[in-house]
């Protein structure tokens, strides 16, 4: 089951929410008598919020939760499974918007992600903590 929503709580403030509820069961076992389906939460959420602070600067903040999830061991062959515990994450971000021409615009951005450096896994695999970017986009 999927469902989300997005709203306009003012005329500045926009947020989006959603929600994936999943009962992935393999028909056969794939280890031992395992049934889970391997790397797939049951219950995903996320929501973001975008502030338009001026009509060229935006502040954002998302975050996503996610339940814990079973993924394989490998070595030789794979005989076990593990519990990994799900994403809980937040990123904010900033962006400013310069028009140049009809048309064209120059967007400066920066975002920090897992801004509580919160440990968390990916298909098994361990993500980094605390990672920052900033860029810019030309828009024609």
């Amino acid at each position: 089951m999927e469902s989300s929503a997005a709203a306009g709580l003012t005329r500045s403030l926009k947020v989006t929410a959603a929600y994936t509820y999943v009962n992935a069961i393999e028909r056969m076992p794939i280890i031992g008598d395992v049934l889970q389906t391997f790397v797939v939460p049951k219950n995903q959420f996320s929501i973001q919020a975008t502030e338009q602070l001026t009509p060229r600067l935006f502040i954002e903040a998302d975050t996503s939760q996610s339940s814990s999830y079973l993924a394989p061991i490998y070595g030789a062959a794979v005989t076990q499974t593990y519990r990994f515990e799900g994403i809980h994450k937040v990123n904010i971000g900033a962006s400013y918007q310069i028009s140049l021409k009809e048309n064209r615009s120059l967007r400066l951005f920066v975002r920090a992600n897992n801004i509580f450096n919160q440990t968390y896994f990916e298909s098994g695999f361990p993500t980094a903590g605390r990672t920052a970017t900033a860029g810019l986009q030309y828009g024609f």
